[in-house]
């Protein structure tokens, strides 16, 4: 069986997409003077063990409705877990990630929308990159297929 799988690029994130804080405003993520010393150094390296697939088949999914995926990990190492960024393979999808340590033991999640409104009818693979101080490799992939379905609605 020979599955074909079309693959169309969505509107990429610019830097206009983006909220800039103004001159001398912190950013949000306190988090962020933590991550270059924590990816700088693999002793402060732990493990990460994904708690399901890192790949989701969302099925179909008309046009114009979005798709919300979780992909739940746990930090199995001895020190905190920093996700130092996270970024999706297109601007159709939008992840969320823990802004904070992950303590030892503890669970978090990468959680991502796809946006299907430009998405041409057809099936879709897109990719989430997962940047953290994990062992033995920093990058992670986390996969997802969905099929994009003409809506079919009149709109009167």
């Amino acid at each position: 069986m020979l599955l074909a799988v079309a693959s169309y690029s969505c509107k990429s994130k610019t830097e206009s997409d983006t909220t800039r804080p103004a001159i001398g405003e912190k950013k949000p993520d306190s988090n962020a003077a933590k991550i270059p010393q924590a990816l700088a150094d693999s002793a402060n390296f732990t493990t990460i063990q994904w708690e399901d697939s890192t790949f989701r088949d969302l099925k179909k999914i008309k046009r114009g409705d979005s798709a919300v995926m979780k992909f739940s990990f746990v930090n199995t190492g001895n020190k905190p877990l920093l996700i130092s960024g996270v970024e999706a393979s297109c601007g159709c999808t939008v992840p969320e990630w823990p802004k904070e340590p992950v303590m030892p033991g503890k669970k978090g999640a990468i959680k991502a929308v796809f946006h299907t409104e430009v998405q041409p009818a057809a099936t879709h693979m897109k990719q989430i990159f997962v940047n953290a101080n994990t062992k033995p490799h920093t990058g992670h992939i986390l996969t997802f297929k969905a099929e994009v379905t003409e809506n079919n609605q009149n709109n009167h």
